[in-house]
């Protein structure tokens, strides 16, 4: 917590190792939670100087703005204080709905178009809640009146910058500029103002009153904190007009407590050849500071321009007796009390968030049992159970591949004399000749019935070596997915069999253009190897290569001991579970289907 012994030095703080790891620890919770919990909101109209207020209170030219789009959802921003990152790291996250964005990037350049990105609804109109749009890309919002141009959303981007010398961790959530023709900008500010949080108000060159102020302060008054910044204040104070701003947010607020209001005029920002720009009055180029003199400098060099610039207004207005205990000119006293309010409870708020984090786990857990329990009941209903049981006591050794066919019909069994050749589980190759006469046009008058991967003398002797090297089970009576795994062994061994043309230079360069790519850049190694090999000895049409043919083979045989095990399953069924099967039958209101069969 925020204690006696913690430093400020020129808005510096220097804290323990331990404030340092649980302030991040919040920090992290928060971002886990999103809205929920305590967290620095920053407020305001547009054109009020936000961003720019908040650069100067992250001691960072760290804000961006969407040039031509404009801030459409939240930005939560947070400085983050990390040993091994000698250069700056921007860590990026943003999920709307299905889709999920996390990238690390080292320049700011990346980060703004990312947020450009995720804030244009022309784009991407489904990042937005309060835009539709059909399959032809024409507009179709819930509210008729609703053009993209006026479409916000709250789902918030997430920009964490890491840094070695970022001193003490910071986390503000930069909405939306408020609009009082935008009932948007209203809501999504409303959903972030919360009891717990500290609210800071940036007021522009309009008056308080005509912008969205007056939709928050009900909410605003029940806030920890609220923080008033009055931006231009060289030229409101010259218009007296801040005394007025204060008193129209204080009535308001109703008489809140500890309500003052700090005066800030930060100068032009830099442009070269912008005539009316003057060094050591007004911003400097902050960005070539960062890339030359590094972080530290320019967060000291931000901290002395509001510093030099409270100077100024104090010296400047001091015959106006404009500044008191409720109008106080800089931003050293609201730093001051950002960093107490980031430390106010800190434990305490840390358990509240760890709790709340527990509950929705148990909530998201409870939903998924819910969801499963009504799945099963739709795909096996009460009725049903009893029945499944015993099919499944009746067929439970067949469907353990691991049994030979030798032992499936024990205890004396013997199925009906009709289906007795029929549920009989042949050897792989036995079965597919004998079934393959009847089941498949494949034969074309050879005498290996088209079975064979090369040819029946060159399969014999390669099944030889495959049976005696590598373990090969090739006499042995199986059924049903071990039989399968066979052939899978087999048709492996045969493609080691396969003599295989070199692969060219050029379509190997191409295949490993292509890893990356494909939809979602999904398309990975494995893939294109595949891809690779079986076209190999293809030339147009005329050649079919090796390895096709091989996969042929294999979906044809496999065909035909998927065949051979399913009629040999029904045998099974039929004799030992008749009257389940009748029942079966009776719950889903069908006659026996042989019978049906047999009628005309």
């Amino acid at each position: 917590m925020w204690t006696a012994h913690t430093k400020v030095d020129s808005g510096k703080v220097v804290l323990s190792d331990d404030q340092l790891s649980k302030l991040q620890d919040r920090n992290k919770l928060l971002d886990i939670l999103e809205n929920q919990g305590q967290q620095i909101v920053v407020v305001g109209d547009t054109s009020s100087g936000k961003s720019t207020t908040i650069n100067f209170l992250l001691g960072y030219p760290f804000n961006f703005v969407a040039q031509g789009i404009g801030t459409r959802r939240p930005c939560v921003m947070t400085l983050t204080p990390d040993a091994t990152q000698e250069e700056v790291v921007f860590k990026t996250r943003f999920q709307k709905n299905d889709f999920v964005h996390e990238e690390n990037y080292t320049t700011l350049a990346d980060v703004a178009a990312l947020v450009k990105s995720v804030n244009d609804p022309r784009v991407h109109p489904e990042w937005f809640d309060c835009l539709s749009f059909d399959q032809d890309a024409k507009w179709r919002t819930a509210d008729r009146n609703m053009r993209p141009e006026d479409a916000f959303d709250e789902t918030p981007v997430y920009v964490q910058m890491c840094h070695k010398d970022i001193d003490t961790p910071m986390r503000l959530v930069d909405v939306p500029g408020l609009s009082r023709g935008n009932r948007l900008t209203t809501q999504i500010a409303l959903s972030f103002i919360k009891p717990d949080n500290a609210v800071i108000l940036v007021i522009g060159k309009d008056h308080p009153n005509n912008g969205g102020f007056p939709h928050l302060a009900a909410a605003m008054r029940e806030c920890s904190r609220t923080l008033l910044i009055q931006n231009f204040a060289n030229t409101k104070i010259s218009d007296n007009q801040v005394t007025e701003n204060y008193n129209i947010i204080y009535e308001k607020m109703q008489g809140s407590r500890d309500i003052a209001l700090y005066c800030i005029d930060y100068g032009l920002p830099y442009e070269p050849g912008l005539p009316l720009w003057q060094e050591g009055y007004d911003q400097m180029d902050w960005h070539k500071m960062v890339k030359e003199q590094g972080l530290h400098k320019v967060r000291k060099a931000m901290v002395q321009h509001t510093e030099m610039r409270a100077q100024q207004l104090q010296e400047r207005f001091k015959d106006s007796k404009v500044f008191c205990d409720a109008i106080v000119p800089g931003l050293d006293l609201v730093r001051k009390k950002l960093n107490e309010f980031q430390f106010h409870d800190l434990d305490g708020h840390i358990s509240r968030l760890q709790k709340e984090l527990q509950k929705q786990i148990q909530k998201r857990r409870a939903e998924l049992h819910r969801a499963q329990h009504r799945v099963k009941q739709l795909q096996f209903p009460p009725e049903w159970d009893s029945m499944l049981a015993s099919f499944a006591a009746s067929i439970r050794k067949y469907l353990d591949a691991t049994y030979a066919a030798t032992d499936m019909y024990e205890n004396g069994f013997t199925a009906p004399s009709s289906r007795e050749e029929d549920s009989i589980l042949w050897t792989s190759e036995e079965e597919a000749k004998r079934v393959s006469k009847s089941a498949m046009d494949s034969c074309d008058g050879k005498d290996d019935d088209g079975l064979s991967w090369f040819a029946p003398d060159v399969d014999k002797h390669i099944v030889k070596l495959l049976t005696e090297y590598c373990g090969f089970e090739s006499d042995a009576r199986i059924a049903c997915l071990r039989s399968w795994q066979r052939l899978v062994d087999e048709f492996t061994g045969m493609l080691a069999f396969a003599p295989m043309p070199c692969v060219p230079a050029s379509l190997h360069d191409m295949a490993k253009m292509r890893v990356g790519s494909g939809q979602s850049g999904q398309l990975n190694f494995t893939e294109e190897t595949v891809r690779l090999v079986v076209s190999l000895g293809e030339h147009g049409g005329k050649q079919r290569g090796l390895v096709r043919p091989l996969l042929e083979q294999l979906e044809r045989r496999m065909r035909l001991l998927v065949e051979r095990d399913f009629r040999s399953a029904v045998a099974t069924l039929e004799g030992r579970c008749a009257r389940e099967l009748d029942k079966f039958y009776s719950l889903v209101g069908q006659e026996d289907p042989e019978e049906e069969a047999d009628e005309p």
